[in-house]
């Protein structure tokens, strides 16, 4: 169609092939009708006696694809026609399947680190109790034999017959 623009085709990522059929209404007798075609933003022509164009496996993005006829004189066409579409990027590449994908992120890092702190948390709990009962366990070895050490000392003067120092020592552990 000479001069007419089309918008508005969207083509899905995974079924991105178009296929352009095109013919020019010159009478000529022998000659092959000569097109120049390009797919922008490729500002380059290519040159064709054929009257389709296939792309195959096109990228993301916005295409206009424009043509014009050679008339008999050698001029190219007055008037272009131009079709204009679009590739969906994939899924993947959204802006909202890249946010829940970073968003799950988050959670699994802060679901990480606070499992972690947990733990460091327990453990400093479990040494903080072991160390407790290793104080308690030493206090009580250390009790009798301060006892022990306490009578004998006791005994000792009561035996060199210093009553005054062993009735002074005496009262001291009964304090005590």
């Amino acid at each position: 169609n000479q001069g007419e623009l089309i918008y508005g085709t969207s083509l899905p990522y995974d079924n991105n092939q178009i296929k352009f059929e095109y013919g020019a209404k010159e009478f000529r007798s022998k000659e092959p009708i000569v097109y120049r075609y390009r797919l922008l933003p490729d500002k380059n022509w290519n040159q064709t006696t054929q009257t389709e164009v296939t792309y195959s496996a096109l990228g993301a993005g916005d295409y206009t694809f424009q043509i014009e006829a050679q008339k008999i004189t050698g001029d190219w066409s007055d008037e272009r026609s131009q079709f204009s579409f679009s590739v969906n990027p994939p899924f993947y590449f959204e802006w909202w399947f890249i946010g829940l994908c970073l968003l799950a992120i988050a959670f699994v890092l802060i679901f990480t680190i606070r499992y972690r702190e947990r733990q460091i948390r327990r453990k400093g709990a479990v040494e903080n109790e072991l160390n407790a009962l290793k104080i308690k366990a030493l206090t009580s070895q250390m009790n009798p034999h301060f006892i022990f050490n306490s009578l004998n000392s006791i005994q000792n003067f009561l035996i060199d017959s210093d009553l005054r120092e062993s009735n002074k020592y005496l009262t001291m552990f009964a304090k005590l």
